[in-house]
């Protein structure tokens, strides 16, 4: 039974949908606190205490008490599902085989080490993503629909696929538990829906025992007094037993089967691919830049949330990362340039003052660049790493050589620890005294020349007059 559940819970743990939180947790609570004994196997999201943990920080809900300490007993051995429901299938066609490792060693982490499986909503996936999955050591949980192209076809639970190891639930079984908890009337069907699906199965070979997956929705919606009659009626037959996924997992894998159906699910749009890797450059900056651990995993855990499945339309997931790239720009806005609009220098080699300013509530490391059109008049050497406290500012010398005289136009950039510019770039106009205490000497000395050679044409024009004196 998978327990799951939409997280739209931004990178810093805040929550955007509290109302509609409560309610899953509710709702997953209640499946929980079903008498079942090991009836059920339960298949957690990997990521999900960590939602129900910041929705309790958040909220004085008694069922979401009530989650957490649920989640916090279930057996060590209890296998997950991939963190926030990632949608691996369209991934891997989307070439996007880096995000599917990363969202695989978020869960590996977070369920330290327990079995992942992978179980896509509608039941399909492909040959590829099977042997990707199957390398990482994942194991996929699809239909026999997929499988045998029938959601009759009786098919064992434990097959290989196109020589991948897979899992198979039996499709038509597993939809009537669709609707079980509108009333009694679809209690009684939902029972004997099952109970006629598994007899069938039955009836084809009477000597041959077999096992059966019955997978429920990942949205399923039932009360703990249901689901304790669900599986006392299912479990009091002589012909039928309830037993444990692991159990079944560890049976021997049947022949290989090649899939009847390689279905094009949902894709994953260009924007919303674009979104994540703006995201990622830019959580890496700002995890670089604060030095915090958890902030740059609380980034990368909202990138993975991005490509669940359980989104309604890749609109809304692209709405979820828009949300976390604002609040990325929050912490790079936080961190800005200070200087003078116009700043002349004594020499040709000179240091000018840039002032950091950082008006966030945590200790950045963050260094300056200089950069300007004028590549032949102008260049600057990058400063180290500057540390700045929070809500401080630093100022800090930048030595640059200008060439020529004139006002030269240059570029100051902040630059994360990772080398990625970021923040508004400031514009100052720098311009060099020492070239125009050059262009001063050399009017003085032209007017020097000047005074010398009048001076000279006199001296000759007296010279001439006493000569022309002296012969008459």
């Amino acid at each position: 039974m998978p327990l799951t559940t939409l997280n739209s819970h931004l990178a810093n743990g805040d929550i955007t949908a509290e109302e509609q939180d409560l309610a899953e947790a509710k709702r997953i609570s209640a499946l929980l606190q079903s008498q079942t004994g090991n009836s059920i196997s339960w298949l957690p999201d990997s990521g999900l205490h960590i939602w129900a943990t910041q929705l309790a920080n958040q909220s004085d809900s008694t069922a979401v008490k009530s989650l957490v300490e649920s989640l916090a007993v279930l057996p060590s051995s209890t296998p997950v599902l991939p963190f926030g429901n990632a949608d691996l299938s369209a991934l891997v066609r989307s070439k996007q085989q880096d995000s599917v490792r990363l969202a695989l060693n978020q869960s590996k982490l977070l369920s330290e080490g327990r079995q992942i499986y992978y179980s896509p909503a509608s039941g399909s996936s492909d040959n590829e993503t099977l042997a990707l999955l199957s390398d990482l050591s994942v194991r996929s949980l699809v239909s026999n629909k997929f499988i045998r192209g029938n959601e009759r076809e009786t098919t064992p639970a434990a097959v290989t696929a196109s020589s991948n190891s897979a899992l198979v639930f039996d499709l038509a079984a597993s939809n009537c538990l669709i609707s079980i908890d509108l009333n009694d009337e679809s209690f009684f069907n939902a029972v004997t829906c099952i109970k006629s699906e598994i007899g069938m199965m039955t009836a084809e070979s009477p000597q041959k025992s077999r096992s059966v997956i019955v997978l429920a929705p990942k949205d399923w919606k039932v009360s703990s007094e249901k689901l304790s009659a669900l599986i006392s009626a299912l479990g009091n037959h002589n012909w039928m037993r309830l037993t444990s996924l692991d159990v079944v997992a560890a049976t021997t894998e049947s022949k290989n089967y090649i899939p009847a159906i390689d279905v094009d699910q949902r894709e994953i749009s260009r924007s919303l691919l674009r979104q994540s890797r703006m995201l990622q450059v830019n959580a890496d900056s700002v995890a670089a830049m604060y030095d915090d651990p958890e902030l740059a995993a609380g980034f990368e855990g909202a990138r993975t949330l991005g490509f669940s499945e359980l989104w309604p339309t890749n609109t809304a997931a692209n709405q979820y990362l828009t949300e976390n790239l604002d609040l990325l720009n929050e912490y790079l806005n936080a961190v800005q340039i200070e200087s003078s609009a116009r700043i002349t220098t004594p020499e040709e080699i000179s240091e000018i003052p840039i002032t950091i300013v950082n008006e966030s509530d945590k200790t950045i490391s963050v260094s300056v660049l200089l950069t300007s059109d004028a590549t032949s008049r102008f260049s600057a050497q990058p400063t180290g790493l500057i540390q700045v406290e929070a809500g401080q500012r630093v100022t800090t010398p930048v030595e640059i050589t200008l060439v020529g005289a004139g006002i030269v136009d240059v570029q100051a950039h902040l630059v994360a620890p990772n080398g990625e510019r970021f923040g508004e770039v400031k514009i100052i106009q720098i311009s060099s005294a020492a070239y125009g205490q050059f262009a001063r000497t050399l009017v003085l000395g032209a007017f020097g020349l000047l005074i010398l050679l009048s001076l000279s044409n006199v001296v000759k024009r007296r010279r001439g007059k006493l000569i022309n004196t002296k012969k008459s």
